[in-house]
């Protein structure tokens, strides 16, 4: 029989509206060693427990469990952002957009961070989706990730023939914004799971590497003005 995980790491509280949580002193190393040993935690107390045992019972279709761990991680007021993503993306598939977005709305008002703000945002449509992200980058330049879903609110993938010159050059200045502060070392702590880091990355190389062939070098373009 598969034994049960056990968590590792020096641990430290963190803030929470329940319970204290702890946090290993360095929780994307423990969730890593956790992924490597695998086995479900019988009583996570850790972001890297919690989201391990989320990821684990999501893939076994048990998805009441999944949300608990989900939302007991997301109210621990951390800057992960894969977590929210996985856990909005659970919420949506169960329970539609509009629950979505009002679970975050929640979390945004009740643990706001940087992570829940981007990630209430992504739950709108349309022009809604874009004013938010819009706001999120002008009003915190140095977020990272936001840049990574401001270029995809401009790329060909989203407004299809649509995409003008503008959007082009929006969504290149914005990968480039994304890529310079990973070779800056400010992107992947953001990451619990570093292999999703990992994808963003290959896209967002691939994406503005094509990019800038076809519209000439960053510095020829104009300053990043969401």
């Amino acid at each position: 029989m598969e034994q049960p995980a056990s968590e590792a790491g020096v641990l430290t509280p963190v803030r929470s509206s329940a319970r204290t949580p702890l946090l290993p002193a360095n929780p994307i190393e423990a969730f890593s060693g956790l992924v490597q040993r695998g086995g479900q935690i019988d009583d996570p107390h850790s972001a890297p427990g919690l989201y391990h045992n989320a990821l684990l019972l999501e893939a076994k279709g048990e998805s009441i469990g999944a949300h608990r761990a989900y939302y007991t991680l997301a109210r621990m007021g951390l800057e992960f952002v894969d977590p929210h993503l996985r856990y909005a993306a659970l919420v949506r598939a169960h329970e539609g957009r509009f629950i979505a977005r009002q679970v975050y709305a929640e979390l945004n008002e009740d643990v706001p961070t940087l992570a829940t703000a981007l990630v209430h945002a992504l739950q709108f449509d349309g022009p809604e989706r874009k004013a938010r992200l819009d706001a999120l980058v002008e009003k915190h330049p140095d977020y990272a990730p936001a840049y990574f879903f401001l270029a995809e609110e401009h790329s060909e993938d989203r407004v299809g023939s649509l995409q003008t010159v503008q959007d082009r050059r929006i969504e290149l200045a914005a990968l480039a914004e994304l890529l310079k502060a990973h070779e800056e070392g400010r992107l992947m702590a953001f990451f619990l799971d570093q292999s999703v880091a990992a994808e963003w990355l290959e896209r967002a190389y691939t994406r503005h590497a094509r990019l800038s062939l076809a519209n000439g070098t960053v510095s020829a373009l104009p300053v990043f003005d969401p």
